[in-house]
């Protein structure tokens, strides 16, 4: 029996048994919400179907068991953080697809020269960079090319097999981290937001600026410990045997920067610029009105405003070729399952705390001999890091958080000091290609064994579970005062 049919049959059978037999104390609703839970937890393990398809499963289950109503479902599957997303890809497709990207990852790691760190920076930079704005997996597919074409170029000595590990798995790694900067950069962030704005509707939800906040800091500070660690664990010194030739060709090859190139570098750039300050800004005793307030709209627009205004504009101006920026043939290719994912996750993160089953998860969770603040933290860090491992880091965010939401209250604790660092630890994971697109993506170029991945990411999940921990303990939740 293979894999596929293994887990179909154990997410219905354990979805039967905690619909059919009573739990004691658990409400009949979250014992159907469980139920439902229990089923897509064993579908995405073992990716019966599409991961994407089944967070369609709510959608149906729900209202047949009586959980929530279509009409309640479908405003998750719309809502203003799936909108958003959609809007941030179409933003994205369009630099893919005028190759303002790869101009700006080329201009920056010819200047970076042969020398074997100095371009091990470069790559690692230009990956979290555009992995902040773009897919990660599209970000690393774009960049393995350049890489491979540097390596192929080397003697296969110790040396040069060093430093093809360490770039390799300084790319994957460096997307994974770069990602996690903006609030776009990677899904499992917008269902941090989702669920915030889900189950704490009061504190007015997570918006762009506020993400950049906290995700910039623990970006720029990983960066230079990947660098550090990459470059000790692989001794990574000297320069290139070859040349760069082929970067300077590829970049010869471009010319200079077309005026649909411009137009789109406009449109993101003052994309980034409408998120930054849609809202008020608190800059120690001064504060800066945002737009939303000048124009008197606060209440009314949403980031996904932003985003979906930026691509309209995109499908208006002209590309100078007689088309337009984006057309409807390229917008098809941007990854819709992911926002749908992320609706599912909200569906199902609305389920977890109408029907009570987040509250009796947290009860039974407060009942055991927990660690409190800073150990809660690590631990909760190191279980999320090490289970998406061998889930989808959108799932493991879908399923937890609303469970450590309620944890965190029973505790008397704010939420965000458990989510959020869960959040993050969604994207640290880094020992198996299973862990993330971007693990898959490396290891599929066939340079690198699984072994090798294991070592070296077990390495990294240990200083991931250590550093994110200190860092947002000590340094980034006292200046939000969430501790």
């Amino acid at each position: 029996m293979t894999k596929r049919k293994v887990f179909l049959w154990l997410g219905v059978l354990g979805a039967l048994t905690v619909l059919v037999f009573p739990i004691a104390e658990m409400p009949p609703l979250a014992q159907r919400t469980a139920a439902v839970a229990v089923l897509m937890v064993f579908w995405w393990l073992g990716e019966v179907i599409p991961i994407y398809m089944t967070a369609f499963l709510p959608a149906v289950l729900f209202p047949l068991l009586g959980i929530h109503s279509a009409a309640e479902l479908s405003g998750m599957y719309g809502h203003s953080y799936v909108l958003m997303l959609l809007g941030a890809f179409l933003l994205a497709k369009a630099i893919e697809c005028h190759d303002l990207h790869k101009r700006l990852s080329l201009a920056i790691l010819i200047r970076v020269g042969g020398n074997k760190r100095r371009l091990l920076l470069g790559f690692i930079l230009v990956t979290a960079l555009l992995s902040m704005w773009i897919t990660n997996m599209a970000v690393v597919l774009m960049l393995l090319p350049l890489a491979l074409g540097i390596l192929n170029q080397q003697e296969p000595t110790p040396d040069s097999i060093n430093f093809s590990n360490a770039l390799l798995l300084g790319i994957a790694y460096a997307a994974s981290i770069g990602g996690t900067a903006t609030l776009i950069g990677t899904p499992p962030n917008m269902v941090f937001a989702g669920m915030m704005q889900q189950l704490f509707p009061e504190r007015g939800g997570v918006d762009f600026t506020y993400w950049l906040k906290i995700g910039l800091p623990v970006v720029v500070v990983f960066l230079p410990v990947l660098w550090i660690f990459l470059v000790r664990y692989y001794r990574v010194s000297g320069y290139l045997t070859g040349d760069l030739q082929l970067l300077r060709a590829a970049d010869a090859a471009q010319g200079k920067m077309t005026r649909a190139q411009w137009s789109v570098l406009m449109v993101f750039v003052l994309t980034a610029l409408a998120w930054v300050f849609r809202g008020d800004l608190s800059i120690g005793s001064m504060e800066i009105h945002g737009w939303s307030t000048w124009l008197g709209v606060g209440a009314f627009v949403h980031d996904s405003t932003v985003a979906l205004g930026a691509a309209i504009l995109l499908f208006l101006l002209p590309d100078q070729q007689g088309g337009r920026l984006m057309n409807w043939q390229q917008a098809k290719d941007i990854p819709w399952g992911v926002a749908m994912f992320l609706g599912g996750g909200l569906a199902l993160g609305m389920a977890f705390k109408s029907s009570g089953l987040a509250s009796f998860l947290a009860d039974q969770l407060s009942s055991l001999e927990m660690p409190s603040g800073f150990w809660l933290m690590l631990l909760i860090i190191c279980a999320m890091i090490f289970f998406t491992e061998i889930n989808s880091n959108t799932a493991t965010a879908t399923i937890f958080l609303p469970v450590l939401a309620i944890v965190a209250q029973r505790a008397n604790m704010d939420p965000m000091t458990l989510m959020i660092p869960a959040t993050f630890a969604c994207s640290f994971a880094f020992m198996l290609p299973s862990a993330t697109g971007t693990n898959t993506v490396i290891f599929a170029s066939d340079r690198i064994t699984i072994s090798e991945m294991v070592k070296v990411g077990f390495w990294m999940n240990l200083i991931s579970v250590v550093l994110l921990t200190l860092l947002l303990y000590l340094v980034v939740f006292p200046l939000f005062d969430l501790i």
